[in-house]
């Protein structure tokens, strides 16, 4: 019951004479990172997401690469597409590609 009448009152009025007489009612602003502690984060980071983002831009330019060589396969004689057919299926598969990358 005290703590909902607290959050009322604070919640009504919020000076610098609350914060002095309930400072566990409002969270410390002055925490502040050391440098070395950002730098081996930043690194930890980098080096858990840089294998997986490169793996994912790999099969990327796979797929890219092999829908021009599904053609020179006879892709488009298997499944009964005529030339300006692919080139359809071709340019909307790269437009939603195009907007999904950006």
């Amino acid at each position: 019951m005290a703590l909902d009448t607290l959050e009322k009152n604070l919640a009504k009025s919020r000076s610098v004479e609350d914060k002095e007489r309930h400072p566990a009612a409002y969270p410390q602003d002055d925490f502040h990172f050391d440098p070395a502690q950002i730098a081996r984060l930043r690194r930890k980071i980098d080096w858990r997401l840089l294998p997986l983002l490169s793996l994912m831009y790999l099969c990327s330019f796979l797929d890219r690469v092999n829908i021009g060589n599904a053609k020179v396969a006879g892709l488009e004689r298997d499944i009964g597409l005529t030339p300006d057919q692919y080139s359809w299926a071709l340019s909307i598969f790269f437009i939603g590609y195009g907007i999904l990358l950006a």
